[in-house]
């Protein structure tokens, strides 16, 4: 997958998902490898805005 194939909310769900999980740390990953090899399964999905999913930001404050 190449980052310039996703929507710009997916974008920003991904950089907040590395931010909580890796500190913005792009020493250990980089951004652009969180978002290649990104594991569904470990993660959850990208398009699922939910605080039950995820703990990001984008998610804790998402209304439903």
């Amino acid at each position: 997958m190449r980052i310039k194939e996703i929507s710009e909310e997916d974008y920003q769900h991904y950089f907040h998902k590395w931010l909580y999980y890796y500190g913005g740390a792009g020493d250990v990953v980089s951004l652009k490898e969180f978002i290649e090899t990104y594991d569904p399964d470990k993660w959850g999905d990208i398009d699922i805005y939910s605080d039950n999913v995820c703990p990001c930001i984008m998610c804790m404050n998402h209304e439903e």
